[in-house]
């Protein structure tokens, strides 16, 4: 964080401001669970807003999971 201080009509104050993005964790889950819900592609199933919360809910059933950053798709860059 990062303390400004500023000055408006003869009065001061501090300003902080968060220099911290704010980042969703996100869960993502690939693979057949026989008999139940199929993901042929990784699909996003739950926004968190910390990595931690995001790890507790790992493993995903017998789906392969992972928790990544709101910023990172695992399918890739998307194309034109």
């Amino acid at each position: 964080m990062t303390a400004l201080l500023a000055r408006a009509d003869g009065v001061q104050a501090y300003l902080t401001v968060n220099t911290q993005p704010q980042v969703a964790w996100v869960l993502w889950a690939v693979g057949e669970n026989p008999g139940t819900v199929t993901y042929p592609d990784w699909t996003p199933l739950k926004a968190l807003g910390t990595s931690q919360q995001c790890e507790q809910l790992r493993p995903f059933g017998r789906y392969e999971s992972r928790c990544l950053p709101d910023t990172v798709d695992p399918r890739g860059p998307k194309g034109k």
